[in-house]
């Protein structure tokens, strides 16, 4: 089965340049199958190991497209002007420079393939460093069906249609109702797309090693409330759980930690962190993310119950989520010095709301003033180094990683 290779992207205004490390293997004019397929989908087959397909965010200029302007040409037609376009942007004439190329660098990483694709409109596309989206397929838009019809019908005696089989009385309609009621499912997650996975754990007595919020997946609540009233709960619950495990004569102790020669916190606030760091190669470029880390971010395994039209509130509702676990990980990386440990998980778990309590903010409620302030709340609770000054640290270094 043919493998995905590494790959990376890079543009100009006119041009994409995709390098495919394909090493040790033979290349040459009839072994290497280059396919652009209606402008967007990038078909690259290096038989017998490698296979990469991508669907590009804008259209480039395919074979296709060339031939058909090159055979007007040769007739002396003007370009065949596409639908819904208008009059005045006739699409111009193409020649055989403007066809999809391929060149082979051997040298570079034991062999590289460098496709080069032409934009039918110039431009920066963005995101290009997002190699998980790239690898997705296309969304074709499936057919509406007919809604079934029933093939046998029951009919009264009086001629009438009898909706016996398919109505409920009364009495079962008002049990259902109850069931659902007492069956509230609690959902939480990103986009808040998952349901019951901590059950099992909570019987088990597994949950509280991996989350403090006990049993998620039943009601705090009474059965009757909502979930907007169950998710306030849950959060009344958890700064309750706060205010009971703060320790003020620890947070006292290390009040002036600064002063008190502390290694770890020494080293905490010196260390530069990765983020900091300049990669001279990437000035100018257009990739956010190393080769290593794109290369990891696409092989993660995609899921397929993502919404593909987000709202508003949405996207800003997992961006909150995100910065709480950038604030987690940031102390982690700090206090470990950039080398995890064994309690790197529980610290990252333990000082995100997001992790540990399962939290779904809700904008335009929640701000980030709100999430950042929830945060170093539990980095003076929780933690090893529970200083409001490494805390003010780690919330600016959350907010540079957004920024960049």
């Amino acid at each position: 089965m043919p493998i995905t290779p590494r790959y990376s992207l890079t543009q100009t205004s006119t041009h994409l340049h995709i390098e495919v490390s394909i090493p040790h293997v033979r290349v040459s004019t009839s072994t290497i199958e280059l396919r652009v397929v209606e402008g967007t989908e990038v078909n690259l087959y290096a038989p017998p190991t490698y296979l990469l397909r991508l669907t590009l965010p804008d259209r480039v200029i395919d074979e296709d497209a060339v031939e058909d302007s090159l055979s007007c040409s040769a007739i002396g037609l003007s370009p065949i002007q596409e639908v819904g376009v208008p009059s005045n942007e006739v699409q111009r004439s193409l020649t055989k420079e403007d066809l999809p190329k391929l060149q082979y660098n051997p040298e570079k990483n034991h062999g590289t393939l460098v496709v080069i694709l032409k934009k039918e409109e110039e431009g920066i596309w963005q995101d290009l460093d997002l190699l998980g989206r790239l690898q997705q397929p296309t969304q074709k838009v499936q057919p509406k069906t007919a809604a079934k019809k029933l093939l046998v019908q029951e009919i009264s005696e009086n001629g009438e249609e009898s909706t016996r089989s398919s109505e409920i009385n009364e009495a079962q309609q008002e049990v259902l109702e109850e069931c659902l009621s007492i069956q509230k499912t609690i959902s939480y997650g990103l986009f808040k797309k998952y349901s019951n996975v901590f059950r099992d754990y909570a019987r088990a007595g597994l949950a509280h090693e991996m989350l403090e919020c006990p049993n998620p997946d039943e009601a705090i609540g009474k059965g009757e409330e909502s979930i907007e009233l169950e998710e306030q709960y849950r959060r009344e619950l958890r700064r309750q759980t706060e205010n009971e495990k703060f320790d003020a004569s620890r947070y006292l102790n290390d009040l002036d930690i600064a002063n008190e020669d502390d290694m770890i916190f020494e080293s905490a606030i010196m260390m530069k962190p990765h983020w900091m760091e300049i990669n001279q190669s990437d000035v100018g470029g257009n990739s956010f993310f190393t080769s290593d880390e794109s290369h990891l971010l696409a092989e993660l395994p995609r899921g397929t119950n993502i919404p593909t039209n987000l709202s508003a509130e949405q996207k800003q509702s997992a961006l909150l989520c995100l910065l709480d676990i950038l604030f987690a990980y940031v102390y982690d990386h700090r206090t470990t010095d950039g080398d995890p440990t064994v309690e790197s998980s529980w610290t990252v778990m333990i000082l995100s709301p997001t992790l540990s309590w399962l939290e779904c903010y809700n904008s335009p409620y929640d701000t980030i003033a709100d999430v950042i302030g929830w945060s170093i709340r539990r980095s003076l609770i929780y933690p090893y180094l529970r200083s409001y000054d490494l805390a003010k640290l780690i919330a600016e270094d959350a907010c540079e990683i957004t920024k960049r």
